[in-house]
């Protein structure tokens, strides 16, 4: 999976920053951060957390 460039709005720092986004959480569907803790399972990729609510 390939790494989007991306700005978002930072409401603490009240400016836009560009960050690195890896993808889209299969299960939440909220961005991925490239920095981001992730659980790929077949061709999805989850947000660990979203992963561990499902799974356990």
């Amino acid at each position: 999976m390939k790494v989007i460039k991306h700005e978002i709005y930072n409401e603490e720092l009240n400016k836009l920053e560009e960050v690195d986004i890896y993808g889209f959480c299969g299960y939440c569907k909220d961005y991925i951060l490239a920095t981001d803790r992730v659980k790929k399972r077949k061709s999805k990729v989850y947000h660990e957390d979203c992963w561990r609510q499902k799974h356990l």
